[in-house]
């Protein structure tokens, strides 16, 4: 093949060749993959259309190498306000030529709605939004048709994406758009940065005024202009020596670092947990470095952060903090508790850690680390009483059938009745899919806690011991659960295909439970069942201990069952599963059941 063609594979299997060639180690760590690779689509390299492609990505190839090299010597031109206009009009220029190049002709079922080449330039935000508002539509309807269809909504949507200043969706339209624009032309950026934001904000107006051309050729056959190509800005490159010191990335950048990474992958609800941290500090310290971040900058903003109201009118929602503690300041409403306060902290002090563990930040001192805080202890932690228990198992939602809107549907009946009966976390209850319960050999009923398969609405299950490798645990079904129709519950869902045992539970900041808890508690609140400063559900937990030791339930026995992890010598030796069988010692949970009706089918 010749020196040209030596970064040539051929699969074993097929025959077929492709380019290969790996990035030298040290510039790995500045490049979204370690290798390129292109498959030829071809069986031999005298083909004409595989040296086509072997020359497109040898270029590609070239060009990540040239930019990546830039980036380890910081030579590599920033992204900055006086480059969005380059970038907006190239993008427009592109975009429409692509709509203009697509001969449009709506009887051309082979072509499409938008012809392939359209589909090189056009951003996610334009194609996606398009065959979303064209879902479940008939195939009959002609391509103009479906195009007239799509338009407005789409117009509209971006229209009010602009108005709102919704950064995060804004961002989430074009990001990807700005990436590729920004890397073909060898240009650093910080994805968190205002720049950033408001070039993703002049490409979204381009492709409205596209949209509109486009609307426009289709009412009326108004033929679309296309945007002249604008010339390239050049920028000269940093020759100070403060330009050749490693980057001083903000507490946003560090955090996307950390969460692009592969080797220690961050979950879902640590992901959600850090935004809210993240926001706070950025609405008060905006894009300042780690090196510029002292430890009275932390001290500051946690003192902003202690003002913060703790529940906002929705008006109120996104008033950045400063704004938001002047506006509240001297009114008498309930702040941030101790406890919150710790964790926002608590945020920026691990995305801070994790960032110096992988050399993001030098430097040996944590400004976010050791601040005092003071937390209230809370009231609770007991078992509710007799008439506690029997009073919120005689509300409506037990009683009478009532399903109110925030309790999720089924979720407000079966997920206290679950915590009373296996003392289970409410966010292990929350997560519980169809698969955790199945009948036995001799047709019993089970049921478990694990972290293992994933959720419809959260993907990976997680358990708050699963770091320790305790926590999961099965056992037969309590009768109670089954008396009042469980399985019978068990079986609707699945005819419904359902996976989540419940379904309309949402995810929020806080996870998959919080939402529903909120509403919960206010529900026992309202009706006066629970004394003040106790917990209206972790209570439940509480309860279980209880009446397990009074049913002799053995220690080893209720650790088990309530996911602790095993203390002593002999609970790391054998099989924990035969524990679970003890749960059918308990007889007495502290409820009247005759008094909660059984479960039926939803109206």
């Amino acid at each position: 093949m010749g020196v040209m063609t030596k970064h040539i594979e051929k699969d074993k299997r097929t025959g077929r060749l492709s380019y290969r060639r790996v990035f030298p180690a040290e510039l790995r760590p500045f490049l979204p993959s370690r290798e390129v690779k292109r498959s030829l689509k071809a069986k031999t390299f005298s083909d004409p259309e595989a040296q086509r492609r072997f020359h497109e990505a040898q270029a590609e190839y070239e060009r990540l190498e040239r930019l990546a090299r830039l980036k380890a010597e910081n030579k590599a031109p920033a992204l900055t306000e006086a480059d969005i206009p380059f970038f907006a009009k190239t993008h427009a220029h592109r975009l429409q030529a692509c709509l203009v190049d697509t001969h449009f002709d709506e009887n051309d079922t082979r072509r499409g709605w938008l012809a392939a080449s359209a589909w090189r330039y056009a951003p996610l935000a334009f194609m996606d939004a398009i065959g979303a508002t064209l879902a479940g539509r008939e195939e009959a309807w002609s391509n103009a048709e479906r195009l007239r269809e799509a338009l407005p909504s789409l117009r509209n949507h971006w229209a009010r994406l602009v108005a709102d200043g919704d950064r995060q969706g804004v961002i989430e339209a074009e990001g990807s758009t700005a990436e590729d624009l920004l890397t073909e032309y060898g240009l650093t950026y910080d994805a968190q940065s205002e720049e950033f934001f408001r070039l993703c904000r002049a490409l979204l107006a381009r492709d409205m005024a596209s949209a509109a051309k486009l609307a426009l050729l289709l009412d009326n056959g108004t033929e679309i202009s296309v945007e002249e190509k604008p010339e390239r800005l050049e920028k000269a490159e940093p020759t100070s020596i403060e330009a050749k010191r490693p980057v001083s990335l903000s507490m946003d950048a560090l955090a996307a670092e950390l969460l692009a990474q592969k080797v220690d992958p961050i979950s879902r609800t640590t992901r959600q947990i850090w935004q809210t941290g993240l926001r706070l500090w950025r609405e008060v310290h905006g894009d300042k470095g780690w090196r510029e971040i002292t430890r009275a900058d932390a001290s500051r903003w946690l003192d902003l952060v202690a003002k913060r109201p703790a529940k906002l009118d929705r008006a109120h929602s996104k008033i950045p903090l400063p704004k938001l503690v002047s506006l509240y300041d001297g009114r008498d409403v309930p702040r941030l508790t101790g406890k919150t306060l710790q964790q926002h902290m608590g945020v920026l002090s691990a995305i801070w850690n994790k960032a110096r563990r992988r050399g993001l930040v030098e430097r040996d001192d944590n400004p976010f680390w050791g601040h005092a805080v003071k937390v209230k202890k809370r009231g609770g932690g007991n078992a509710l009483t007799k008439d506690e228990l029997q009073a919120v198992f005689s509300l409506p939602v037990f009683t009478k059938g009532e399903r109110p809107t925030r309790g999720r549907g089924e979720a407000a009946y079966w997920i206290p009745l679950l915590a009373l009966c296996t003392g289970a976390r409410p966010g292990e209850i929350a997560q519980l899919i169809c698969e955790d319960f199945w009948q036995d050999n001799e047709g019993r009923w089970m049921m478990r806690y694990t972290d293992e398969g994933d959720h419809p609405v959260i993907g990976p299950r997680r358990l708050k011991t699963s770091e320790h490798g305790s926590g999961q645990r099965a056992f037969p079904v309590p009768q109670p659960l089954l008396d009042l129709g469980l399985a019978e519950y068990i079986g609707w869902l699945q005819q419904e295909s359902e996976l989540a045992l419940f379904p309309k539970l949402t995810q929020t900041t806080k996870g998959l439970y919080d939402g529903w808890a909120r509403w919960w508690g206010e529900y026992v609140r309202t009706h006066g069942v629970i004394a003040e400063g106790k917990r209206q559900l972790r209570e439940l937990r509480h309860n279980f201990p209880t009446v397990a030791r009074a049913s002799r339930v053995s220690s080893e026995a209720l650790a088990y069952l309530m996911g602790h992890k095993a203390t002593g010598m002999t609970g790391s030796y054998g099989d924990l599963a035969p524990l679970g069988l003890e749960i059918d010692k308990i007889r007495d949970f502290g409820v009247d059941f005759a008094q909660v009706r059984p479960w039926s089918h939803p109206r």
